[in-house]
């Protein structure tokens, strides 16, 4: 029930609201004192079971209208541990037939489990799976777990005397009391780990257990309903005996049912969440070479648990990049692709990882992009792919693979085979789930030639890989649908003729009583409104603001402005200053234009307008995955802004780039492909014979 909801619930029937509050209150407290385990408390909450009255309840900052009834399931639910054979707790349960239950004083509360139960935790049975913790994770271990002083719970249940004297009935209360911790409703506990890692750093073993599926699993963040902690618990209630103290090598040992060995790619997977950046990255990318259906299926498993984060330096969902990955490099050595390439292309790419100089990232990929063949495209992909967590590499791998496939369309198109490449990595890459132009790939294939139509319709019908044939079709489908024109409306914008007064205004803000978050802001909003001409003075005040964090006192630079500063701190501007004062508008954006790439001048300075319609068609960049949601644009706003200056007009759009009061950014994108229409209507440029940017 939303807060709309809720209000107009409570103008139309407050006295039903009010009862269901104190009916919940009611059974609440009774609620309390079933979990300190009060067998007369357990009967009086099963008398509500067949209570249909309204309750309302609070689910966080949610409100959750529920019954009498539900209420009690739940309670009985979270605090009784009976075996369907004993006791089905589901709809089919009655008052009745519960309070005939516990009429047989055959129920009694479990210390253990902390739980209500019949057959005793030591008598159930489980299955289970022990095996061993690479050295690696030991030593992470170390830091973490086994040292004193222990977790508080540790001391508060005596579990501290029992590890002090070595005694294996450690691990059954440990176990006990990580059960006790288990989720109820509203009620969380974010520590699971404690539990887990004292309690491997004890035994150098990892335990798996049946959890909500029915399957064996080592991981525990996802068990909301505790079925495998339960099962956790039971095995150590009845396994603890078969644990003796190593005093040499200081843990518990089990003789009688040793552990399991890892397989290799059981060790490799461990290593993902190695702290050693270089250790992880070489373990994902052993993976991407190993079994596939093995590799995924393993994967899965670690996928989706929101607490299982392997080291940072991977993709951002590892997981998930593992699964398409190992599936790529398995469908290029079914088909003799080579994903690895020459070792000449591996050092390149291997220093565009590595470069940080915008200039030199920018040479480099056009270095790879005019000596890359279709032999070698793949990988480049399959770099980009294990490469993903590099931000800055990523956006060079869209560049890269966006150009050279615009470069070599004609010739892919010309040839079924290299399509019906082209279709499989398309539908690979999407399967990952991310941002970028993984999930654009069929977007090139735009105004088909009757040639290309029967080269995909021979793919339909001649394909075998159900996945290939997928995508031509859609393909097929919606080359009968009309080009959709990408150039949008101008969106209306200011003309920014500049403020009045802007030293008097800010010194207006900054005298004021307003507190320091309204004065901030008030500053922001002020400088949003100057122009051009005004950023002289502006810088000028930011250089001595102290109202203002560091890193929003010259924002405007590049976000309103498209100037972007190696550095941004005073110095930096004081210098950019300088400049600014002793040049025209157009000899300042042409600075900074040459500073990323200077091939659209000719030896004039003349404006090359052939380049300058490719930089706007490849330029404003997607990430080939990821890359944090934005776009790389460099050096775009400054060729825009000269074009604005050489043609006297801004198409329509505002003569800043933003207004971005410090929160805001404004992508050049739709600038940038509004002067690619209007230098092919002015006929400046020869006719574009390539197919589309698949980052616009």
């Amino acid at each position: 029930m939303n807060l709309a909801a809720f209000c107009q619930f409570q103008r139309t029937d407050p006295e039903r609201m009010a009862a269901g509050t104190r009916l919940r209150d009611s059974i609440y407290k009774i609620q309390t004192e079933v979990r300190e385990g009060n067998l007369t408390a357990l009967r009086q909450i099963g008398t509500f079971l067949d209570d249909t009255s309204y309750v309302l309840e609070f689910l966080g900052y949610h409100f959750y209208p529920t019954s009498a009834r539900i209420l009690a399931m739940r309670i009985i639910s979270e605090n009784c541990l009976f075996l369907d054979a004993e006791c089905r707790i589901d709809s089919t349960l009655t008052e009745k037939v519960f309070l005939d239950l516990l009429e047989s004083n055959q129920v009694v509360f479990d210390e253990l489990s902390a739980s209500f139960l019949i057959t005793a935790i030591d008598r159930r049975t489980t299955r289970y799976e022990l095996k061993e913790i690479t050295s690696n994770e030991l030593l992470h271990l170390d830091t973490v777990a086994g040292k004193t002083p222990y977790p508080d719970w540790v001391y508060s249940n005596q579990i501290d005397g029992l590890l002090y004297f070595h005694n294996p009935e450690a691990l059954k209360w440990i176990a006990a009391i990580w059960y006790h911790h288990r989720s109820r409703f509203n009620i969380y506990y974010f520590d699971d780990d404690e539990f887990l890692s004292l309690v491997k750093k004890l035994t150098r073993l990892e335990l798996g257990v049946p959890g909500e599926n029915g399957e064996i699993t080592h991981l525990y963040d996802g068990d909301y309903y505790g079925i495998a902690r339960l099962n956790f618990l039971t095995y150590w209630a009845t396994h603890w005996t078969e644990y003796t103290w190593n005093e040499k090598s200081g843990y518990f040992e089990n003789h009688t049912n040793p552990a399991v060995s890892l397989s290799k790619e059981e060790k490799l997977f461990k290593l993902l969440f190695s702290e050693s950046d270089t250790v992880a990255q070489e373990a994902f990318n052993a993976l991407t070479e190993l079994d596939a259906d093995l590799v995924s299926n393993m994967a899965s498993q670690f996928d989706g648990h929101s607490s299982v984060r392997p080291n940072y330096e991977l993709p951002t969902f590892p997981f998930r990049f593992l699964k398409a990955t190992v599936v790529f490099t398995k469908y290029c050595r079914d088909h003799g692709i080579n994903y690895k390439g020459s070792q000449h292309l591996q050092d390149m790419l291997r220093e565009l990882r590595g470069e940080r100089n915008f200039k030199g990232m920018y040479e480099l990929e056009d270095r790879i992009i005019r000596e890359l063949t279709f032999e070698d495209i793949a990988a480049v992909e399959y770099n980009g792919l294990i490469y993903g967590g590099n931000w800055s590499s990523t956006y060079s791998i869209g560049r890269i693979l966006d150009k050279f496939y615009s470069y070599n369309w004609e010739r892919l198109l010309s040839d079924k085979h290299q399509i019906a490449i082209y279709l499989k990595k398309s539908m690979l890459f999407q399967r990952i789930g991310i941002i970028g132009i993984v999930n654009k790939y069929r977007k090139k294939f735009i105004n088909l030639t009757p040639g290309v139509v029967s080269r995909l319709e021979g793919i339909v019908s001649e394909e075998k890989d159900s996945s290939i044939i997928f995508a031509a079709r859609e393909i097929l489908v919606n080359a009968k649908k009309p080009v959709v024109n990408m150039i949008e409306q101008p969106k209306p914008g200011k003309n920014y003729l500049g403020t009045k007064d802007l030293e008097g205004r800010y010194r207006m803000i900054t005298a004021s009583r307003n507190e320091k978050d309204d004065k901030q802001w008030g500053i922001l909003q002020l400088f949003a409104e100057i122009n051009y001409e005004q950023l002289g003075t502006a810088m000028e005040l930011m250089l001595k603001d102290t109202i203002l964090e560091d890193y929003k006192r010259f924002w405007i630079l590049g976000n309103d402005f498209g100037i972007e500063l190696e550095a941004t701190d005073p110095e930096a501007v004081r210098e950019f200053l300088k400049f600014y004062r002793a040049n025209s508008k157009f000899k300042v954006y042409e600075h900074f234009l040459k500073l990323k790439y200077d091939r659209c001048f000719d030896k004039n300075d003349g404006l090359i307008l052939g380049e300058v319609y490719d930089i706007l068609k490849y330029d404003v960049v997607d990430a080939f995955v990821g890359g944090g949601g934005g776009r790389r644009d460099d050096g775009i706003y400054p060729l825009i802004k000269l074009l604005e200056i050489r043609f006297g007009t801004t198409l329509g759009y505002p003569e800043k780039l933003c207004e971005s009061q410090g929160v805001y950014s404004c992508g050049t994108g739709e600038r940038a492909l509004a002067w690619m229409k209007f230098l092919q209507d002015k006929r400046l440029v020869a006719p574009d014979a390539d197919t589309v940017s698949i980052s616009h």
